[in-house]
């Protein structure tokens, strides 16, 4: 989404200049079009990833920023954009990126998580002060300036935060002056394929007990259930859609076929048939919801065990899939 989000700004908000993109997941590049932007490159997560040999966090920081500073070049102004600055992964180039290449201004733009961006999630004392600590890296390297803030995770509050994308559609409690909805980040077919006889159906995976959204013993049963109901359907064609950060596959079963894209799940929904459309609190559950007619049905499974970090983020996320049309079983 944070791909389909980057094309849909440049091509709609962005004024001309060089254009860099930085991906952390090493699935995300069969997704892209390296001929739509002047430099394209993988940062490895530097506390995933860190260098081998002592303090390799630090060196991976160090080496991330300046490879990007190459990819940059010289420039007068920065337009930064990523799904949040709370990780090191991103907050060192709001203060660190622009003295490396001569920019007198560097603003710092919030692209759009999903279902997570349509509440705030303070930043818990601790967080506030780890982020402290990490001020302590100047003293070592100057180049490395982490930029402090309160607020919510992302940044959104912070003074450095000019500008947030949001989804079309969806509600978030952003400051309204900060905020801007992008249009639609896929194109739909006039006309999607029509219904055949065989009923189809999509399971949309992500990290669930990997995000601490189910534990593993209601995982199996969550599992069980979205393969119980669509066999109940009279579904007999079942493909699996994996996440980038679900490795196991966690909601598949035996029978489903995997599916193996070059290009995102929404790209690929526009202009595809399913007669349903299956998950847990998936983003991409949304999307289908706009993308599909009422010839077919949009469902979330499992509800009733998802762990929420407090019953108003249970409360305001049922509201979001409700209030867009998507089916919680």
């Amino acid at each position: 989404m944070h791909y389909l989000a980057a094309r849909c700004i440049d091509e709609n908000f962005e004024p001309p200049g060089r254009k860099v993109l930085l991906y952390y997941h090493e699935a995300i590049e069969a997704f892209i079009d390296k001929a739509d932007w002047d430099a394209v490159d993988f940062l490895p997560w530097p506390r995933k990833r860190p260098l081998p040999g002592p303090f390799g966090i630090h060196r991976r920081l160090l080496e991330n920023l300046r490879k990007v500073a190459k990819l940059v070049g010289s420039c007068d102004t920065i337009n930064l954009h990523a799904g949040g600055y709370g990780a090191e992964a991103t907050n060192y180039f709001v203060l660190s990126l622009g003295p490396l290449v001569g920019a007198r201004s560097v603003a710092a733009r919030i692209l759009p998580e999903g279902v997570d961006s349509t509440r705030r999630y303070p930043l818990s004392l601790k967080k506030r002060w780890s982020h402290k600590l990490r001020l302590l890296r100047r003293i070592v390297s100057p180049e490395l300036k982490f930029r402090t803030f309160s607020g919510d995770h992302t940044g959104a509050d912070a003074a450095f935060v000019e500008r947030i994308y949001t989804l079309p559609g969806l509600p978030h409690q952003y400051q309204a002056g900060k905020v801007v909805e992008l249009p639609s980040l896929v194109k739909i077919s006039a006309a999607l394929p029509e219904e055949s006889a065989q009923l189809r159906a999509l399971v949309i995976g992500q990290p669930l007990t990997g995000s601490n959204l189910l534990t593993g013993e209601d995982l199996p049963r969550v599992t069980d259930r979205i393969h119980r109901w669509l066999r109940d359907q009279g579904v007999t064609a079942i493909d699996y859609k994996g996440h980038p950060r679900d490795p196991r596959n966690e909601l598949m079963s035996e029978g489903d076929q995997s599916l193996l894209l070059n290009e995102p799940i929404e790209s690929y929904l526009a202009r595809t048939h399913y007669d349903f459309i299956v998950g847990v609190r998936s983003t991409v559950l949304l999307f289908a919801r706009q993308i599909y007619g009422p010839q077919s049905r949009v469902l979330a499974f499992g509800w009733d065990v998802v762990l929420f970090k407090s019953p108003e983020e249970r409360k305001d996320m049922e509201e979001v899939f409700a209030n867009s049309g998507v089916e919680l079983i």
